[in-house]
């Protein structure tokens, strides 16, 4: 499943929920990676890559493009940084700037606390 977020008419923030890889532009991404494509050109580019930015395999189940061009992310897990330097709880929304060489972590713009609870995977689309 691909998912369109904010961003201009032709070009698209997305990442996908299913298992494995996925193919985009001549771009592989999995299902924790965000990929900008442009729909004119038909080009694509990782513009996060999670593999090197969680500690573990984590599936990004939302995003969004921020006015500041940096992403909000979330997971439908618990997750933590690699070189565990961050943890975030399941539906935690992370803002991340991407424009830098290396993706890094602005700040958590909600934090879910211990008495939240949800039926299902919480999906912020």
């Amino acid at each position: 499943m691909l998912l369109p977020v904010g961003a201009s008419a032709t070009t698209l923030y997305l990442s996908h929920g299913g298992a494995g890889n996925e193919t985009l532009g001549g771009v592989v991404f999995s299902n924790s990676d965000v990929v900008r494509f442009d729909t004119e050109a038909g080009l694509a580019l990782k513009v996060f890559d999670g593999n090197a930015f969680f500690a573990d395999n984590e599936n990004v189940v939302g995003i969004d493009l921020l006015e500041n061009g940096h992403l909000l992310i979330t997971t439908p897990s618990a997750a933590s940084l690699s070189g565990g330097t961050a943890n975030f709880k399941r539906g935690d929304l992370i803002e991340v700037d991407i424009s830098g060489a290396t993706p890094s972590v602005v700040g958590v713009v909600f934090l879910v606390c211990e008495s939240v609870r949800f039926n299902e995977d919480p999906q912020w689309h």
